[in-house]
Formats: C-alpha cells, sequence, structure tokens
C-alpha cells in the first residue's frame, strides 16, 4: 500500500500503467482492502498447523481423522451455531453436516473473523458511517467463504473413507484412554481390508487377537501406574517416608513406559 501511495505524487507519466499495478491500485482503495487481507490470513493460520503437521514422510494416517476433525472444527466454530456442532461425536458425523445450511449458522453479530480482522474493521467503519451497509456485506462474504472453504474441504477429505476413520485405532493415545472403542474401531479397520482384499483372514484373526493382547496389557499398567501414583501422592500428604513416596512415583513411570513399549511392539 506505502507503494501505492508513493506513486499519487508522481506525474502521470512516471505511474505504472500494467495490470497487476491498476488491479493492486483499485484494491487499495477499497475501506475494507485490510478487513479482507486480515480475514483471509486469519483462515490460514487455522489451517497452517495441519498442513504443517502432515507434510512428512512419518507414518501419520492413524492421527489424520483426529487431526482434520479438530481443524474442521475450528473453522465451523466460527459461523456455525454451538448446539449443532455439540451433537457432532464423530468423524463421519462431521462429514453429514452441510455448512452451507443458514439454519445454523450464528447471527452476523456472533461471527469470529479474528480479532486482527475486527480491529482493521472497526477503522473502516469510520470511512463507512455513511454506507455501514457494507461492513455486513463483508460479514456475510466471511460466512460464505468459511462455508465454501469446509464444504471443498468435506468433499474432498479423507474422512469419507472409512478406512481413515477406523486407522484412528491405531493411535497410541487412544489404545490407552479408549480401550473398548478403539477395539471396535480396528475390527472394523480389518474388515475393510479384508473385503478389499489387502490380507488373508488368518491374518486379520492374528492381527486382531494381538490388538486385544495390547489393550488388555494396557489397561493394566495403566490401573497400576494410576494406583502407584495414588500411593506416592498420600504419602507426600501424610509427610511420611520420602523415599518409599519416590519409589512409587518411580513404579508410576516404570508401568507407563512399559505399557508405551508393549503398544508400540504390537503396533510394529
Amino acid at each position: 500500500m506505502a507503494y501505492i501511495h508513493s506513486h499519487k505524487k508522481l506525474p502521470k507519466s512516471k505511474v505504472p500503467t500494467s495490470a497487476s499495478y491498476l488491479t493492486v491500485k483499485k484494491a487499495t482503495e477499497d475501506p475494507l482492502f485490510l478487513a479482507k487481507l486480515e480475514f483471509f490470513a486469519f483462515v490460514a493460520r487455522q489451517l497452517k498447523p495441519f498442513l504443517e503437521v502432515f507434510q512428512t514422510d512419518a507414518p501419520m494416517v492413524p492421527f489424520l481423522a483426529k487431526e482434520l476433525q479438530s481443524t474442521l472444527t475450528g473453522l465451523l466454530s466460527c459461523f456455525i451455531k454451538r448446539e449443532e456442532l455439540a451433537k457432532i461425536k464423530t468423524p463421519l458425523q462431521l462429514t453429514k453436516l452441510d455448512p452451507q445450511e443458514k439454519q445454523i449458522h450464528v447471527p452476523l453479530k456472533h461471527l469470529d473473523i479474528g480479532f486482527s480482522t475486527k480491529q482493521a474493521l472497526q477503522k473502516a467503519s469510520e470511512k463507512l458511517q455513511e454506507n455501514p451497509m457494507k461492513i455486513v456485506e463483508f460479514k456475510k462474504e466471511c460466512v460464505s467463504l468459511l462455508a465454501m472453504t469446509c464444504k471443498k474441504i468435506m468433499e474432498r477429505s479423507p474422512l469419507m473413507y472409512p478406512a481413515v476413520r477406523h486407522m484412528r485405532s491405531l493411535d497410541p493415545v487412544m489404545i490407552v484412554t479408549e480401550t473398548e472403542s478403539t477395539t471396535a474401531m480396528f475390527e472394523k479397520l480389518l474388515q475393510v481390508l479384508l473385503n478389499a482384499g489387502w490380507c488373508l483372514p488368518q491374518s486379520v484373526t492374528k492381527s486382531f487377537l494381538s490388538i486385544k493382547h495390547s489393550h488388555s496389557m494396557s489397561t493394566q499398567t495403566t490401573k497400576q501406574s494410576s494406583k502407584n501414583l495414588f500411593t506416592a501422592a498420600d504419602l507426600m500428604n501424610s509427610s511420611e517416608d520420602i523415599s518409599v513416596a519416590k519409589k512409587s512415583m518411580q513404579n508410576c513411570g516404570t508401568s507407563c513406559n512399559v505399557s508405551s513399549r508393549c503398544l508400540m511392539d504390537k503396533l510394529q
């Protein structure tokens, strides 16, 4: 913008006449130009973490569904009513939501467009006192952009594929914290692979028994870890033998490490 403004003082013969310059010059004459740029940056910041995490050669498929659901939910929360988002519990339910349905949109006064955008919009409102409807139109365009972005992500999203959704069963965190649901998802994943002809029935049975054994060991070690942790806390609170408390804490850490190693060995 400083470059464009600097050319206003130049003679007409020295002012650039290229199409790109004229396009930028016309854009800078828009009072909402900075607000639009800030809003684009706001949306980009929402998507950047997902892109950075998955631009790698590491095996990240087990985390794909969860992270993509989190990214989409973050965008949807900017313009979708909270009660509608509260109904979504699984990635499959998320793919069935229509972000362009106006009935589930929040009122424009509750639209989340980011702090920087709000600040730029506030400055622009001083220049648009004679035409305040432009600010309303700008917010409607923001909703439209967010809805179209979410719709496009959903249409091309890997969440549409059952294999991707069920691969969450290989997420070590879910294996430890959601044992029952993870076992059910892993069984569905094996069924998908079997139907696609990617594995033999005997291999499916062996894999399922292996993951159930891992879950059983994980549950046992987690319970033991919790028991050791509470024992240590009780000893600390009662000001008894500190060395005994430290030993309990060490046992807790050892149990967690054993659990993690067992899970990773089975997954490999």
